[in-house]
């Protein structure tokens, strides 16, 4: 499928908002994994729950 004009305008606006907004909020924003000392496991289960959160929101 190839997108032109105000499409890819509308589905890079949806990418940021979602997926961009995501990571910030992983490495440094509201969610301070990097000093929660789980496993990598639970690290895993925890980041796929907060997704989830994030895109359903």
């Amino acid at each position: 499928m190839t997108l032109t004009g105000p499409a890819v305008i509308a589905a890079y606006g949806l990418r940021f908002k979602m997926i961009e907004e995501m990571f910030r909020d992983f490495k440094a924003g509201s969610y301070p994994l990097e000093g929660s000392k789980l496993a990598p496991e639970q690290l895993s289960k925890l980041m796929i729950v907060v997704a989830i959160a994030n895109t359903s929101a």
